[in-house]
């Protein structure tokens, strides 16, 4: 699988920056000053591994960058400690889209629950971040619980 694929889009790394979320993920984008190009990099030592083609070399901290979290880790981002929210998964056959649901327990319905929102993306990463970065803008979570779950 790609590595585009695994990861959050580099607009989502960047909005996840300025929300405050800096906990260090396995890969990250780079963005080089010189011509402006935006490529993945492998977490190595605070070096860079760039993937570019069949071009492969390490750089040092003076280039632009942004955690750019995979699935997985995304997951432990997500996860909810509160009663009152869950989330649910679901793949979209039909329009080929992953969607995330947020959902409120409510307790007039017993176990029942009200539907918050729907993020979705065109890959399962897209997806978890778009949802991230709702829980965020809605204080739903917080950033320091976010860093702390990746960190642990």
């Amino acid at each position: 699988m790609n590595i585009e694929k695994q990861v959050c889009t580099l607009e989502q790394a960047k909005k996840l920056k300025l929300l405050g979320v800096n906990s260090k993920c396995m890969l990250g984008f780079i963005e080089i000053p010189s011509n402006g190009l935006s490529v993945h990099a492998y977490w190595k030592d605070d070096k860079y591994a760039l993937i570019n083609a069949d071009i492969v070399m390490f750089c040092g901290n003076g280039e632009e960058r942004w955690y750019a979290p995979n699935v997985a880790e995304l997951g432990v981002m997500l996860e909810m400690d509160d009663d009152k929210h869950f989330l649910d998964y679901n793949y979209n056959n039909h329009g080929g889209s992953f969607q995330c649901y947020l959902n409120k327990r409510d307790q007039r319905k017993g176990d029942g629950f009200k539907n918050i929102t729907i993020e979705e993306g065109d890959t399962e990463a897209e997806c978890r971040a778009e949802m991230l970065i709702y829980l965020l803008e809605n204080k739903i979570t917080k950033v320091v619980e976010v860093n702390e779950r990746l960190a642990a």
